[in-house]
C-alpha cells in the first residue's frame, strides 16, 4: 500500500494507526506465549513499523501544503489498569511512550 500511494501521490498528509486485539482476558500469568506475541506485534510493532515505513512519504508532505501529521489510535487501558485486561494495557502504554519518544524525530 504504502509503494502505491508513493507512486500515486508522492507525499502523504495523514497516517491514523488504528490497530488493537486483547487476544487474552484474565489473569496475566495465564497467557501463553503465542497470545503474548499476537498481543504485542500487533498492538505495539505494527504500528511502529507502519509509522518508520512512511516517514519519508510524511516527510514529503511538508513543505508541499502537506501537514504530516500522525494520530496513533491508543486505549484509557494504557492510563488506568483495568482487572483482567492487564497485558493489553501494557501494549498501549508502550504504544504511548513511543509516540512520545518519536515525537520528536517526526517533526
Amino acid at each position: 500500500m504504502v509503494k502505491k500511494i508513493t507512486v500515486a501521490h508522492g507525499r502523504l498528509d495523514v497516517l491514523v494507526p488504528n490497530a488493537g486485539i486483547a487476544t487474552h482476558i484474565g489473569p496475566q500469568l495465564d497467557i501463553g506465549e503465542e497470545e503474548y506475541d499476537a498481543l504485542w506485534n500487533l498492538n505495539v510493532k505494527s504500528t511502529f513499523f507502519l509509522i518508520k515505513e512512511c516517514h519519508e512519504l510524511l516527510s514529503a508532505s511538508r513543505g508541499k501544503g502537506g501537514s504530516a501529521n500522525v494520530c496513533v489510535i491508543s486505549s484509557t487501558d494504557g492510563f488506568i489498569p483495568f482487572p483482567l485486561v492487564g497485558l493489553y494495557g501494557a501494549t498501549k502504554a508502550a504504544l504511548n511512550n513511543i509516540i512520545k519518544f518519536l515525537s520528536g524525530e517526526l517533526m
